[in-house]
């Protein structure tokens, strides 16, 4: 083979020698050929600035930005892996060292910072801003987590106009809570382009970066000119307001645009491949010439070097103005484990419209501690209503759930809210309580019979009746019986459990219609009225009940 290939080279005429040669020097793989090195839209970024004119931002008009906060951040990162091939579906180790990337660039510490041109090390910072794989999800009821979503595709590449790949519906993963969490999507992205972000102040649904998974790490897999892990700490800046180091002028009036810094020199247009130092171009023809080794600029990864004090600054603007929440984020403070932890998971029924105002709750309650549940009690209202409670003596173990019917409610306005706790003694109450509001097109309709208690037969033919308790938890129980005159001709007491029946006997008292009252020492009172018509009957008897 290697006598053939010297003999076709030599058998070459020379012309067609150097062509062939200098085709092998600079051949590349599709990809690498048409590299986009960031896809954030430019236009919004220019957009954004004259949206915002008077935001916190340094800018060589004189305009301030906000203090530096003194405080270091440490942001909670979700790396969303969506793979369509093995290739794609990119290591822990990958995405573990992409986070190292960041907290080396962010702090000033990476392995190529030595590089950089001795005039511009002293702009060289700590941003304070860290960055941590999440770990715990999201809600009420947060789990442990590596921070890394993966999730099969069918899709084969995902573009970077649209954002498909960050709702499920569209076939992506959906966003954790982005006040908390910097969402990262990694996938194959079409045309080349390695990355793109989003701008603070934006949709929070969408908000965060999407990268290319060859250009995301620094370990393995990765474009020989992109593997050093700097897309995502370029398309990061563009996350916290900084724009491109040339302002995005695209030819159009090289040097009138700038992008918003005061100690980042002007710039014609992007810079790409692997410049030295100096580098001139229309706008800075002499001296230390352009600042090309900024995180901000085109050139390959191992090119890219710093952010200014003044980018530092500007970042610090947008975080107070934009995402100071993330200050407030647990996302890299693993969650508490509880031994007896029930969670409100969710509240089935009722739905948000509702034909009759008369229902049974249905609610999922799930066990997150790690002890198991030998029963709870739960307690359930509609606004401003009566308390009622029902006991759940199912025994479940940890980690599952289980579906509870409760007995009827009623509301008495069209527009209502169901409360819904667990009475338990439980080492995480925050999540003991859950609510859903809804409209019921019978709002103003008379109350349901599950608040009466239960009296048979009634009219009463005989000397005496019986009544049902509904109540739903065991309880000291009153039973009263008044006259039309509002006095009381009977009361007994006794313990009772759900369901319980009691024997009421009028004996000598007159025909007419009495008030029977229950009242529960946890549960209220609630009443009904009862017929008592004995002398119907000829010799009428007492009523067993059963």
């Amino acid at each position: 083979m290697i006598n053939f290939v010297v003999h076709v080279f030599s058998s070459m005429p020379l012309k067609k020698f150097l062509l062939f040669v200098f085709f092998l020097l600079f051949i590349q793989t599709p990809f690498q050929a048409q590299t986009i090195r960031c896809g954030t839209d430019a236009s919004k970024l220019t957009e954004f600035l004259k949206l915002q004119p008077t935001r916190k931002i340094l800018n060589r008009s004189g305009k301030l930005i906000s203090n530096s906060t003194l405080d270091t951040l440490i942001i909670p990162v979700v790396v969303h892996i969506l793979f369509n091939t093995p290739e794609q579906n990119i290591s822990d180790e990958q995405v573990k060292s992409q986070i190292d990337v960041l907290n080396e660039d962010y702090k000033g510490i990476n392995s190529t910072i030595a590089e950089t041109p001795d005039v511009w090390k002293s702009l060289i910072s700590d941003s304070k801003i860290r960055f941590c794989l999440a770990s715990r999800t999201p809600g009420i009821n947060p789990q442990n987590t590596t921070g890394i979503v993966r999730k099969y595709t069918s899709a084969i590449s995902y573009q970077s106009y649209n954002d498909s790949i960050k709702f499920s519906v569209l076939g992506g993963s959906d966003a954790w809570q982005t006040s908390e969490y910097l969402n990262v999507w990694v996938c194959n992205l079409q045309d080349g382009v390695l990355g793109y972000a989003t701008l603070p102040g934006g949709d929070s649904l969408n908000d965060g970066i999407v990268v290319h998974f060859k250009a995301f790490g620094r370990l393995e897999n990765t474009l020989s000119r992109y593997n050093y892990g700097r897309t995502l700490t370029h398309e990061t800046g563009h996350y916290f307001n900084l724009i491109h180091i040339w302002g995005d002028d695209n030819f159009s009036s090289p040097c009138s645009l700038d992008d918003y810094v005061s100690d980042t020199p002007l710039q014609s247009q992007a810079t790409y491949c692997c410049p030295h130092f100096p580098n001139y171009d229309a706008c800075q023809t002499n001296g230390n010439g352009i600042m090309f080794m900024n995180y901000m600029d085109y050139t390959d990864d191992k090119f890219m070097q710093f952010f200014t004090p003044g980018q530092i600054e500007r970042m610090d603007a947008a975080i107070n103005d934009y995402r100071s929440s993330l200050f407030a984020s647990q996302g890299c403070i693993q969650p508490i484990a509880y031994s007896k932890d029930l969670l409100v998971e969710d509240i089935l029924l009722p739905q948000a419209n509702m034909a009759d105002r008369c229902f049974q709750p249905v609610v999922r309650i799930r066990n997150v501690g790690t002890q198991q549940s030998n029963g709870f009690t739960i307690e359930y209202n509609l606004l401003s209503g009566n308390i009622k409670k029902w006991k759940v003596n199912n025994v479940f173990s940890a980690g599952s759930d289980t579906l509870i019917t409760l007995p009827e409610i009623a509301g008495k306005e069209k527009n209502n809210i169901l409360e819904v706790r667990i009475e338990e003694s439980d080492s995480n109450v925050i999540n003991n309580f859950a609510s859903r509001s809804f409209y019921s097109e019978k709002g103003l309709e008379k109350g349901c019979d599950d608040d009466k208690p239960l009296i048979f037969p009634n009219p009463v033919t005989s000397n005496s009746f019986c009544v049902k308790s509904n109540f739903i938890v065991s309880q000291h129980l009153t039973i009263r019986v008044i006259n039309i005159l509002g006095e009381k001709i009977s009361e007994q007491q006794s313990e009772s459990n759900p369901g319980d029946v009691f024997n009421i006997n009028l004996s000598n008292q007159a025909n007419g219609i009495y008030l029977v009252q229950m009242i529960g020492e946890e549960s209220g009172s609630r009443s009904a009225k009862v017929i008592y018509l004995p002398s119907t009957r000829v010799g009428a008897v007492s009523l067993p009940c059963q």
